[in-house]
């Protein structure tokens, strides 16, 4: 049985685990800070490491899917950073929001 495809997939996968890793980090970050009203360095720094280095590899594999029989692979690569950003994104508006509400109390 040929398994070639495995090697080409493994790489997306695993990006893809470490990044719900990260998002899972952000979320719980969000949550000390907003809904706890504590510091969250302890999740923070993790998560902003886990997150920069999955987007950095996961820019990698765009560069190196987008051509080819593994288009696909590059497809969902891109699929992945762009969500990864638009929850950063969101995560940020909401402690900003969070931030404006105590500053007007």
């Amino acid at each position: 049985m040929d398994c070639d495809w495995f090697y080409l997939i493994w790489p997306v996968f695993g990006s893809a685990n470490q990044l719900t890793a990260g998002l899972a980090l952000l979320g719980i970050t969000a949550f000390i800070m907003k809904g706890l009203k504590k510091p969250a360095w302890f999740t923070g720094l993790p998560m902003v490491f886990m997150i920069v280095t999955t987007l950095a590899a996961l820019i990698l594999l765009v560069k190196a899917n987008l051509s080819g029989p593994t288009l696909p692979l590059g497809i969902v690569s891109i699929i992945l950073i762009v969500l990864a950003v638009w929850l950063v994104v969101e995560a940020y508006l909401a402690l900003i929001k969070k931030k404006t509400e105590e500053e007007k109390a």
